[in-house]
């Protein structure tokens, strides 16, 4: 089970991995880390528990598909500033609904 700590950690990470996206960054290393939080989301949304997690699952699910299709065009091509915003964008909204989430145990 996913701590909501390690996945306030996962969505920091993400955010660094995004923003180092085209600046001439490792490309391996921002796939890694961006792999890794896509496990962290979909983990955590299949782990929740509460009724009131709707809002942080559905921006879990859309990390999923932002950076499945980030890592696709990082991988494969063609990289397009729509995909790299659409990321951007849903881990600052992951990051956000993580915030007011509850506190780990």
């Amino acid at each position: 089970m996913v701590s909501i700590d390690e996945e306030r950690d996962a969505a920091e990470q993400a955010e660094k991995a995004v923003r180092a996206i085209g600046v001439g960054g490792n490309v391996e290393a921002t796939i890694k880390t961006l792999r890794n939080a896509k496990r962290f989301a979909t983990s955590a949304s299949a782990d929740a528990t509460f009724s009131s997690e709707g809002a942080l699952n559905e921006a879990r699910a859309e990390i999923a598909f932002a950076f499945g299709d980030l890592i696709n065009a990082l991988e494969n091509g063609p990289l397009t500033a729509e995909k790299i915003n659409r990321g951007s964008r849903a881990v600052e909204d992951w990051k956000n609904k993580l915030a007011v989430s509850r506190p780990s145990k």
